[in-house]
């Protein structure tokens, strides 16, 4: 259990390559409390010159618990290029405001992020104060001219709920990440989204889902967009049953906007819009 400002971390500053850790442990608790920073990290950060590479985190677990906070992260701020971040495990739970993240802030390419287990389960309701819920969830970035990486996640069953988010986001000219998906069952549900967005000139990324089941409720949402010069990203969805549902289920009131998107948004250039691709066995729409 990692709490009160614990942290694992290994690191570059200047030239030479970040260690790698590696952690086999039958259960693993990250939880910051939103008091602290409670972390496991691997980052390339050079004071001057080029960076070397950042290291990889890789980890093997019964189960991985993030609560309130709690960050994981493989991050270049230079030439080298970020880590690798892990996860095998029986299920691994994010709540509450904990974010695993891969990203460059500069040259280097982006960290990639894999998730292999029986159970992922993403979930930003506040259990914490009872507050509104807080974005939750795994992200690939770049705020440079380097490529976000990509997000690939294999699991038996997928939830994104109160928030829950998987999402490649670039705010400069690198390109946007990959987002790829392969689940028995995969559910969002209560604004959670699965996202790719360029808000600068880089490109959005790409989503690739491949899913037995498949069920988008009460405002979820996946989306590829752009905001700016960008061109949109593009969806592509393989699954047995792909039913999309707006009721809103937490309070009855409205139906929600719920379901599958490539929007472009930027009001002074003409970037061109994304695509979405479908091929499903079943399709139902309602509310």
């Amino acid at each position: 259990t990692m709490l009160n400002s614990a942290q694992i971390s290994t690191a570059s500053f200047g030239a030479g390559n970040a260690g790698r850790m590696e952690i086999p442990a039958s259960s693993i608790v990250m939880d910051a409390l939103f008091s602290s920073v409670v972390q496991l990290s691997a980052v390339s950060q050079p004071i001057t010159g080029d960076g070397g590479n950042a290291g990889d985190n890789i980890i093997h677990t019964g189960s991985l618990d993030m609560y309130n906070g709690a960050t994981m992260f493989a991050t270049t701020s230079g030439s080298g290029q970020a880590g690798l971040v892990d996860i095998s495990a029986h299920t691994v739970g994010l709540h509450n405001g904990s974010i695993i993240t891969a990203g460059t802030f500069g040259v280097g390419k982006g960290g990639d992020v894999h998730v292999t287990a029986d159970l992922v389960r993403l979930d930003g309701k506040d259990n914490f104060t009872g507050g509104p819920d807080n974005l939750t969830g795994i992200q690939a970035l770049t705020t440079g001219s380097g490529p976000a990486g990509t997000l690939q996640i294999t699991a038996g069953t997928l939830e994104l709920d109160h928030m829950g988010s998987l999402f490649t986001s670039s705010f400069s000219e690198g390109s946007g990440g990959k987002i790829e998906v392969n689940a028995g069952n995969l559910t969002l549900a209560r604004n959670s989204s699965i996202t790719v967005a360029a808000f600068s000139s880089g490109s959005a990324g790409l989503i690739d889902i491949r899913a037995q089941s498949m069920n988008v409720l009460s405002g979820g949402t996946i989306s590829a967009s752009t905001y700016d010069a960008g061109r949109g990203g593009s969806i592509q969805i393989t699954a047995g049953s792909l039913k999309i549902n707006g009721q809103d289920t937490t309070t009855g009131g409205p139906d929600l906007p719920t379901g599958i998107q490539a929007v472009t948004f930027s009001p002074d250039f003409d970037a061109a819009g994304g695509t979405i691709h479908i091929n499903a066995d079943s399709l139902e729409l309602d509310h």
